[in-house]
Parts: C-alpha cells; structure tokens; sequence
C-alpha cells in the first residue's frame, strides 16, 4: 500500500524511486539522494540542502513514486539527518526527522505531521539497485515515531490517527530480538462510514464514534528457539479490549528466515506445522459492548436484556453439547452463564503439560476434536472466578 506507515522511515533510501540530482556539498545529504536514485524515482525536487559532517538538512523534497505501476506523489516539507556517519556509501544516523508528510495517489491521501526515527542505517545505493537481497536494500532502525497522521480514501472518508511507534532490540549479530508496535487513537467516525454492515451493526448498537488503540509487543531467543507474543491487544474506548498472548517454540534461525521470506506455499506450510504451541491466552475485557449487543437483541425481541441474558444462559449446555466433552462442557457452560449475566470479561488460557506441536493439533482436530480441550489443558475463566 502507498500508505503504509512502516514506510515513513524506510522509504527514503529502500523504496522511494528518484531521478539523478547534481551534488549538493554534503556528503550525507549527497549519500542518502544517490539512494533515492538507486530505486529510480521521477521528478525528484530538492528546493536546498544544508548541513555539516555529520547532519543534513533537507528542505522541499518531492517526488514521483511508482509501485508497481501505481504512482503517487510524494512531498516532505523538511528531512533532517542527525548525528551521522558515512562509510561506504552507507548511512548510519543517530536520529531522522520528517516534518510535513504528504503522500497520494487517485485510491486516497496520507499525511503525517512529524515522524522520527532513531538508530537508522540506510543501505547503499548498491545495495538497493542490485536487488540481490530485499532485507539488505531495507533501511532499518531501532525506534520509531509517527504523529499527526490523517489516512483519506477516494471516498473522501477520514480517519485521524494520533500517533504510531515502533520499537526493535538487536543482537550482537544485528538481529532483531524483540520489538514493539502501537498506534494511539485511531478514530472512526461511524456516521461518515460508507454505507455497509459493518456501520449498521455500530449504528444498531448504538455507536456514533470508535476511537481505537492497538499495542503488541513480542520477542524471540535463538538460543532457545523459541518466540514469544508478549501482548497483542486492541482496545476501543467504552466498548473492550481484546488481548492475546502465546509462546511458540520450534524457531529456529533457519525456520525464521525462510519464514521471513517464503518462496514455497508448501514448505511454508510444513515449516508452521513444525512449530510447537507452549501456552495461549485470549482476553476480553468488557465496557459496554456485550451490554449493547444484548439491549439491542432483546429489543428486536420483545424482553428485557436481563431476560435475555438468562435464556441464553440456559440454553448453554444444550448448545455446547456438540463438543461431546461433558467436564469441558460444564466449565465452558458455567463461565459462559456467569459472563452472560454479568459482562465484566472472559480468558481462555491453554497451558499443555507439554508443548504441543501444530502439526498434532491439526489432526486432533479432524480426528477427534472432542479431545482438543484436553490437549491443549484449555481453561475458561469470566470475571476472574474460577
């Protein structure tokens, strides 16, 4: 997508396409446009460059993207590259700065106030032109920051994020260990929404706004092979927070890196299978969202949302009966009746005596799927009672 975030920091030496400019006189500034050449951008513009040893200032940067076909324009009132070193041809910046983002194409716009990076090594024209390896011709970093953003679509419908970040560990070696994503305040206005389910649905329950938030946070020891996603979470104000968690074992670096880049649907395939599940755990937290789904249902049929509830409640068993595991059954029933009643939250938690890998779980669950509860040791919890 001509939009995505990610390439805010990366592009400027690994995605955009750029036409020959003259030398400016600084070495850094001169470096990070002969990388811009290198992906072959059109009407590059620079209105000045300024800047000494090691920093760059670059005022009125524009150009023409083309992604495949698709082109867009792009314009960057000021780039400033900070605390920087040169050696071949390869930048190495304590900080980037972007100020006054613009990109946009005929499918929408994207716009960004500030957006700033730490830690940044951009590749070498070479790298980027040869095309020998697509993560060496990728700028990478380890933090970022996006803020004031504002996504358009060709429909006109906006959508206001306030902030984006990312966050990478490396090892000795460079490779990356942990890292973290978030974005902050994502907001949905519900009655500007173009006209589909997904907006009858709020406008039934009763939501005129969402504002969004999403956080997730995960890391990986070689050493151990194993992976962890220490939290993936997405929240909604006055609605709920949904959150997960998992460990996974079985990655390898080799795993890890054919993963990284796939070129075999079924090697792909038997690689996940190969990996082994240690413990997941799947969170709700609800605000008002289970209250509203129930109001406006009982509403459509005539009762009261407590009544509702209770019914619901009732016919639990009966309905969990296809599981054909009775004890699972009635821990499920019991949580079940006791969230229905009163909607504070709900986690599922699978902790195996050992790990399990996918590969078995996939054929418990055409063989014998009633087992799969028992497998995985899975536990339901609602309010926190056990």
């Amino acid at each position: 997508s001509s939009f995505s975030i990610t390439s805010m920091v990366t592009w400027s030496a690994a995605v955009l396409p750029a036409r020959a400019v003259e030398p400016t006189g600084n070495a850094i500034a001169d470096a990070f446009l002969a990388g811009v050449e290198a992906s072959g951008a059109e009407a590059l513009v620079v209105e000045s460059v300024t800047g000494d040893d090691d920093t760059a200032e670059i005022v009125g940067f524009s150009a023409t993207l083309d992604d495949e076909g698709e082109k867009s324009e792009m314009a960057i009132d000021r780039i400033v590259i900070d605390d920087a070193a040169l050696a071949d041809d390869r930048i190495e910046a304590g900080t980037v700065t972007l100020n006054g983002v613009t990109i946009s194409n005929g499918k929408g716009k994207f716009t960004a106030g500030r957006a700033a990076a730490t830690g940044v090594r951009f590749p070498s024209p070479r790298d980027i032109s040869s095309g020998a390896n697509a993560i060496a011709a990728e700028a990478d970093y380890d933090g970022a920051r996006v803020d004031g953003i504002v996504i358009s679509g060709e429909d006109g419908y906006t959508v206001p994020v306030e902030s984006v970040s990312f966050t990478a560990e490396q090892g000795d070696d460079g490779t990356v260990t942990r890292g973290t994503i978030a974005a902050d305040r994502i907001v949905l206005d519900v009655a500007s929404m173009p006209a589909d389910d997904a907006k009858k649905e709020l406008t039934r329950l009763g939501y005129d706004r969402l504002t969004l938030s999403f956080a997730s946070a995960g890391s990986w020891d070689p050493a151990t092979a194993t992976g962890k996603i220490e939290k993936l979470e997405l929240s909604a104000e006055g609605i709920g927070k949904l959150t997960l968690s998992a460990t996974i074992g079985g990655l390898t670096e080799e795993v890890v890196e054919k993963l990284r880049n796939p070129s075999d649907q079924d090697e792909t395939t038997q690689l996940l299978q190969g990996l082994t599940i240690a413990e997941v755990s799947i969170a709700f937290d609800n605000e008002t969202l289970v209250n509203r789904m129930l109001a406006a249902q009982a509403k459509e049929a005539g009762t009261t949302p407590e009544t509702l509830a209770d019914q619901l409640a009732t016919a639990l068993p009966a309905m969990l009966a296809i599981l054909k595991n009775p004890e699972f059954q009635s821990k499920l029933a019991a949580a079940g009746a006791l969230f229905l009643r009163e909607p504070v939250s709900l986690v599922a938690t699978a902790k195996p005596a050992a790990p399990v890998p996918v590969a078995m779980l996939f054929g418990t669950a055409m063989m014998a799927p009633q087992t799969l509860a028992q497998v995985l040791n899975v536990e339901v919890v609602a309010n926190g009672q056990q």
